[in-house]
């Protein structure tokens, strides 16, 4: 049964439950370009469940930290896709490698192992956040871990906007908004829980993509009229699921 105490900032939030698989995709997102406002929300999103997960170490909460580290592996993941330059593949290759190491000391239950993949984790990851990619956009890796991470995720980075809207901070809410929209353009190809009608699921799909870049693309300052956006967000999410 999973935790109910899983993401720090955002409380038990219900589900977007799809079936993401990170594997090979036609239209993935281009690589990187300064001052690439997908990779600056993915640095934020990451930061905040590094965040999470320290604060489930204090509280010796095993469970929701090893939930945590499958989601920024997932995250890990759509980070190394955004560039097949060689130093961008290797920097984030460490992030991962200190993700898989945090995830067997959360299993295992070893606290002094955790507070050092951790440790390794935050310096991977800044040296990551210093780098700027080249090169051309990479297809993601398969996540594995299967729907839990995947479900967990996304429900923690739309408790994300949720709590930045609430705050007035409209600017991160939109960034969130990015993130969703990276994780959105695999939803077209997933293998499973695929529908039976696979040009039904390919438009949702894009529809759901749409929705998430109008909200992180929007000019709009005002957190009610974001509120409204990233309902749309979730609207577009529940209709995926309706069709399986």
């Amino acid at each position: 049964m999973l935790s109910t105490r899983f993401f720090s900032r955002t409380g038990a939030f219900s589900g977007c439950v799809m079936w993401l698989v990170i594997t090979s995709h036609a239209n993935f997102a281009p690589a990187a370009e300064p001052g690439d406002p997908v990779l600056s929300a993915l640095h934020l999103t990451m930061s905040r469940r590094i965040g999470d997960a320290r604060k489930w170490l204090d509280e010796r909460d095993f469970k929701s930290l090893a939930q945590t580290a499958g989601g920024l592996r997932v995250l890990g993941g759509l980070l190394k896709a955004r560039s097949d330059d060689e130093s961008w593949q290797t920097a984030t290759e460490a992030v991962l490698a200190a993700i898989g190491e945090l995830s067997a000391a959360a299993r295992a239950e070893d606290a002094a192992q955790c507070k050092a993949a951790l440790d390794k984790l935050e310096q991977t990851a800044a040296a990551v956040q210093a780098r700027q990619p080249t090169g051309q956009a990479q297809q993601a890796l398969p996540a594995s871990g299967g729907l839990r991470p995947l479900m967990l995720v996304m429900d923690g980075i739309r408790g994300d906007g949720k709590i930045d809207l609430l705050s007035g901070n409209v600017e991160d809410a939109k960034k969130s908004a990015y993130v969703l929209s990276e994780l959105g353009r695999v939803v077209s190809n997933s293998v499973a829980g695929r529908p039976p009608d696979p040009k039904q699921w390919q438009e949702s799909s894009a529809a759901f993509v749409e929705a998430s870049l109008a909200a992180a693309r929007s000019t709009e300052a005002d957190a009610a009229t974001m509120r409204q956006l990233l309902r749309n967000v979730s609207q577009r999410c529940d209709a995926c699921h309706e069709m399986r």
